[in-house]
């Protein structure tokens, strides 16, 4: 996430930034986030799924589907704001 506020920061600073010569940067950053935020949600659900399932603590259970949660708000906060695609559309 701190690289696509910096990257952001930098368009906003100056406009050459926001050129059709970043389109490589911005789809490789895409691209990127796609796989992390998928495979993060992902990974959060399995564990959420695996801690309920075994005889841990209620603060364990509840602390797992929290973080559960916040990963998959994050996949769709990502999802809404085109931050995982394939394109260059900013």
């Amino acid at each position: 996430m701190l690289i696509w506020i910096f990257t952001i920061t930098l368009m906003l600073k100056d406009f050459v930034w926001a050129s059709p010569a970043m389109d490589g940067w911005v789809i490789l950053l895409r691209l990127i986030s796609a796989v992390i935020f998928i495979v993060g949600a992902v990974i959060a659900v399995w564990n959420a799924w695996a801690v309920l399932r075994s005889g841990r603590r209620k603060l364990a259970k509840v602390w797992s589907v929290v973080t559960a949660i916040s990963c998959l708000v994050l996949l769709y906060v990502a999802l809404v704001f085109h931050l995982v695609g394939f394109t260059a559309n900013y």
